[in-house]
């Protein structure tokens, strides 16, 4: 059997005979489905779905003499082509897979299309944020995200140097500043930072005039178990904060030096500047860190409370969420999607109940498929977060793509061309794309730019409107409707 356009067949007698046939098997189906429970409805979704595929696909294909033969041996041939579809479906676990790239094809489409978390636009990149209370390791997955093997040791350190000071009770240790360019991550103390000429202070002048590099500011509040609480602030520019460094950093007085072996050297500023390299080991050992000391503590106090109240005043930015806390935060949008889809089935009479089971039956596979997923994008996350039903725009696509790969789907919402709000206004009124009315739907069409192609509510209509033509067409609901004539007049 291949799908075609209605036609002709070589047969038309065995051929209105099947469809009397299967329109009697389907009619019985659902009779047979009215003694049901809604939750035991819910189980039974599946082999619902099963019988509605299995119904329009004979309807609407082009069935051979031979064929047509053997389907007419059975009492109920719709049951039969319905058990080989679900037995299709149970040997390719992974048919619905291929869907997800079709959706993220017409990424705008869909964004156009579907109601999003959130219209607020995204802050300018170059106004200066803070991000309170973020969590470590989440920050530096974020200035770090394709840090290869060598690369990830360097940002592990970087890491574990935070975490340090954030355990500890000197508030000096807890301000930092990160400078990351094309080589990595320097960690700078930003009581040393803000002393003028030393080794930490020069550090940001130079990356000031390195193309794309970065600076954060850095306090380190608190351990959290294995990781740390901080508070981020963007440097912005930092050709600006270097300028900023030489209007207001403090002169140095002398340079105390921690070794391996726990005894500090003092050295008056000009000594250590004429020759730093002097002082890399003393008596044999190493040099660990170097503290810069200023003429006045209370001036470098007051420096720093200056400091951190400008940087109090940016604009607070949204959390620094990884990969896992988005992938986290969609299996939640998720699940509250299906809740609602099938609160909303339970709500239903059990006649419209057996009507809707063919789309609860795809939100089904499509949400267990998208929850045992872990293969997201981050492109991708962020896409499928920006709408409030994430579980619906999916489905949609994979149902009109012909229930493939669902990876494919979310593919293609991504790479959508067309830009329509039609489909966006109507579910925000509350109407669900399948079960709005054709005259809402084709005054939404007449909505979308000339030149654009069909929103995703347009095709939907016309899915439906098709499957209504096809089933009008076929011999046995002609055969019915006069049936129904005769028994009125």
């Amino acid at each position: 059997m291949k799908p075609t356009e209605p036609s002709a067949t070589p047969n038309s007698d065995f051929h209105a005979e099947l469809m009397e046939r299967i329109e009697r098997n389907l009619d019985k189906y659902h009779d047979s489905l009215m003694g049901f429970e809604k939750r035991e409805l819910i189980e039974m979704a599946g082999r619902i779905h099963a019988m509605s595929d299995a119904y329009s696909y004979l309807c609407d294909c082009d069935i051979e003499d031979g064929e047509l033969e053997f389907l007419l041996k059975f009492q109920n041939p719709l049951e039969v082509v319905a058990e080989g579809w679900l037995d299709h479906n149970i040997d390719n676990d992974d048919v619905m897979g291929f869907a997800f790239a079709d959706v993220m094809r017409r990424k705008e489409d869909w964004l156009a299309s579907y109601p999003l978390v959130s219209m607020v636009e995204e802050p300018v990149n170059s106004i200066p944020r803070r991000f309170m209370d973020a969590v470590l390791t989440h920050f530096i997955d974020k200035v770090a995200p394709n840090a290869s093997d060598e690369n990830g040791r360097h940002w592990s350190n970087v890491g574990r140097d935070l975490y340090d000071a954030a355990a500890s009770d000197d508030t000096y240790d807890k301000r930092m500043i990160l400078l990351v360019g094309s080589s990595g991550g320097t960690l700078l103390h930003e009581r040393d930072v803000l002393i003028r000429h030393s080794e930490p202070f020069n550090a940001v002048v130079k990356s000031a005039a390195e193309q794309g590099a970065k600076g954060y500011f850095v306090e380190a509040i608190s351990v959290d178990g294995s990781d740390a609480r901080i508070n981020v602030f963007d440097c912005g520019s930092l050709a600006d904060y270097a300028e900023h460094l030489r209007n207001v950093a403090l002169r140095c007085n002398s340079v105390v030096l921690a070794y391996a072996s726990g005894e500090p050297l003092v050295v008056s500023a000009d000594e250590y500047r004429q020759a730093p390299e002097k002082y890399e080991t003393h008596h044999g050992h190493p040099l660990k860190y170097s503290y810069y000391v200023p003429d006045n503590m209370r001036d470098m106090d007051r420096l720093m409370d200056a400091e951190m109240s400008i940087r109090m005043e940016y604009a607070c930015g949204e959390p620094l969420f990884t990969e896992m806390d988005k992938l986290k935060a969609l299996k939640e949008q998720l699940r509250k999607n299906f809740a609602d889809c099938t609160d909303n089935f339970n709500e239903l009479e059990a006649s419209k109940q057996a009507l809707q089971a063919s789309d609860l039956t795809a939100m089904k596979n499509v949400y267990e498929h998208m929850m045992f997923w872990q293969e997201y994008s981050e492109s991708e996350l962020d896409c499928l977060l920006l709408f409030q039903n994430p579980l619906r725009v999916v489905t949609d696509d994979w149902v009109i793509m012909g229930r493939g790969d669902i990876s494919q789907s979310v593919r293609h919402i991504m790479e959508a061309q067309t830009a329509s709000h039609a489909y966006y206004a109507l579910e925000k009124s509350g109407c669900d794309a399948p079960g709005v009315e054709p005259k809402e739907l084709d005054a939404a069409q007449q909505e979308l730019p000339a030149k654009g192609k069909p929103s995703i509510a347009g095709k939907l209509h016309a899915g439906k409107a098709k499957a209504e033509a096809n089933r009008a067409k076929s011999p046995a609901t002609k055969t019915k409707n006069v049936k129904k004539e005769n028994d009125l007049a």
